[in-house]
């Protein structure tokens, strides 16, 4: 599933172009399911392998997203 970035009291993070999303990936040879960090314009033309069997048969695996706020519905 995703991955949990925690922070301590006083952290803070540099800058938004810091943080890279991670993606999640599902191998279309072994069913391997892994995730990468790549910056957004990359991710349109990233060639990655399948770390499992090597494959380039990936295909973007669509991580379900919860958005917490501090409104009540």
């Amino acid at each position: 599933m995703g991955r949990a970035v925690a922070f301590r009291a006083g952290q803070t993070v540099a800058s938004r172009e810091d943080v890279m999303p991670t993606y999640q990936y599902r191998c279309q040879d072994c069913g391997e399911s892994f995730e990468h960090a790549e910056h957004v314009a990359e991710h349109a033309t990233v060639q990655l392998k399948c770390p499992k069997c090597g494959s380039e048969k990936i295909a973007h695996a669509p991580a379900p997203f919860v958005a917490k706020t501090s409104k009540k519905s």
